[in-house]
């Protein structure tokens, strides 16, 4: 699946928002958005320690305000954004 996902090239974006208001949360936390990908990015992509974007975009579902993601420039049509987390719990 990686060597697959590796021979892509990726141009890929991921934003809190459009053009609507994103609230930013509470004061001293970090904003919903914020907190829902550090929360991804600590799951070290779970049991196979392999985080792509399409993962992040689930997660984030839950949210308010739904994020932006989407390609551009020269994006190759099954093309995704990788993580490999280097540990492993």
């Amino acid at each position: 699946m990686l060597a697959r996902k590796f021979s892509y090239k990726t141009r890929k974006y991921l934003t809190s928002g459009g053009k609507e208001y994103v609230s930013d949360g509470v004061v001293g936390q970090h904003s919903p958005f914020a907190a829902k990908l550090i929360e991804s990015l600590r799951s070290n992509g779970g049991d196979d320690f392999i985080l792509t974007l399409s993962e992040i975009q689930v997660a984030m579902e839950k949210l308010k305000t739904l994020p932006r993601f989407g390609s551009f420039g020269d994006d190759e049509r099954l093309s995704d954004f990788v993580f490999v987390s280097k540990t492993r719990k």
